[in-house]
């Protein structure tokens, strides 16, 4: 079951990215800050719709999340324009391989085609670019770079 999460689900989403974070950075596991400045960042964003949670269950059991930040684009011809970016897109390892992630990426995609957003981004892995793809994303040039 996926279902969209709310303030209440503060307390899942700060573990599951803690879980997430630590899996992702084993040099430097998530500690009290990060546990503490993820709940305070979803407490701000969540309630003004900045950003948009979605939860996976297994019975009655959280086992994954994925975020949607909202951003304003500068307008175009056409007027304004929002967007999506997808991150922290995370199941538990036991839980993997079950059509957590696509149900998930479902969601959000058919949520921001409801919000009106005209595009929808992410940043992915090579072990979930093929997620990522069956519901509809393709490559798009994108240069970086970290400061």
């Amino acid at each position: 079951m996926i279902r969209r999460a709310s303030i209440d689900d503060v307390p899942a989403l700060t573990e599951l990215r803690a879980a997430m974070w630590s899996e992702m950075h084993p040099e430097a596991p998530t500690d009290d800050a990060l546990r503490a400045a993820t709940s305070r960042w979803l407490e701000e964003t969540l309630p003004v719709e900045r950003a948009h949670a979605w939860l996976a269950f297994e019975d009655e059991r959280v086992v994954g999340m994925a975020i949607l930040l909202v951003h304003d684009h500068p307008p175009r011809i056409h007027g304004p324009e929002v967007r999506g970016y997808v991150t922290a897109v995370f199941v538990e390892p036991d839980a993997r391989r079950r059509g957590h992630a696509r149900a998930m990426l479902e969601a959000i995609v058919a949520f921001a085609r409801t919000a009106g957003m005209k595009r929808v981004m992410l940043r992915t892995s090579d072990d979930g670019r093929r997620v990522y793809e069956s519901v509809g994303l393709r490559s798009m040039e994108v240069l970086a770079i970290d400061l």
